[in-house]
């Protein structure tokens, strides 16, 4: 029988990577070889596993009809100007995009069918278009964007309770200015005929 324990734990001055028969009889490096080229086997019969699951998927997933995409453009309506950074996004799911600088965006529907496109951008009223994506189709859907009239109504306040001074940790003090003002002429005056002698 033979037996093969690490290097290390046999107290031996070797390398720990090397394996040491327990009895005389095998020699190490044969036996390492050994385990080696059954670690490969397994590693290359589990990727060749694995490649056979996967590979037949994409021809599975185009019978299924893989969706499409929908591009287009989203501008103001009073304008004709790209909107950026308006969110599309398809209804009751995680795919959407968001709008570059010219206005233009483009989404990888998964599912064909019909689809429920949301537009919106802060300032701008939201819009839902209905969209039919066919499989492997592009489908263009420009969509125009009407500015949100924003009204505010007025707040009214009204505060109750007694009022106190309370004393701050800094000074404060009031200033006269037309005090500050005609002292501030005095000084002028006052250097005028102070330069007005040394001449």
């Amino acid at each position: 029988m033979r037996l093969f324990v690490p290097a290390a734990s046999l107290g031996a001055e070797r390398d720990g990577a090397q394996l040491r028969c327990a009895t005389e009889r095998c020699s190490p490096p044969r036996a390492a070889a050994a385990v080696g080229l059954r670690v490969r086997r397994l590693v290359t019969g589990a990727l060749a596993a694995l490649a056979a699951v996967t590979l037949p998927l994409p021809s599975v997933l185009a019978a299924q009809g893989t969706g499409g995409t929908v591009v287009g453009r989203v501008t103001d309506a009073a304008t004709g100007q790209p909107i950026q950074q308006a969110r599309v996004l398809v209804q009751g799911t995680q795919v959407g995009s968001l709008t570059a600088e010219t206005g233009r965006y483009s989404l990888r529907v998964p599912n064909t069918g019909a689809i429920v496109l949301e537009v919106s951008r802060i300032g701008y009223e939201a819009k839902r278009i209905n969209v039919n994506v066919t499989a492997g189709a592009n489908i263009t859907q420009d969509v125009a964007l009407t500015q949100a009239a924003f009204s505010l109504s007025a707040v009214v306040t009204t505060v109750t309770g007694q009022q106190r001074k309370v004393e701050l940790a800094n000074a404060t003090a009031q200033v006269n200015v037309a005090e500050k003002i005609a002292e501030l002429r005095r000084i002028e005056e006052a250097q005028t005929l102070a330069f007005a002698e040394l001449l």
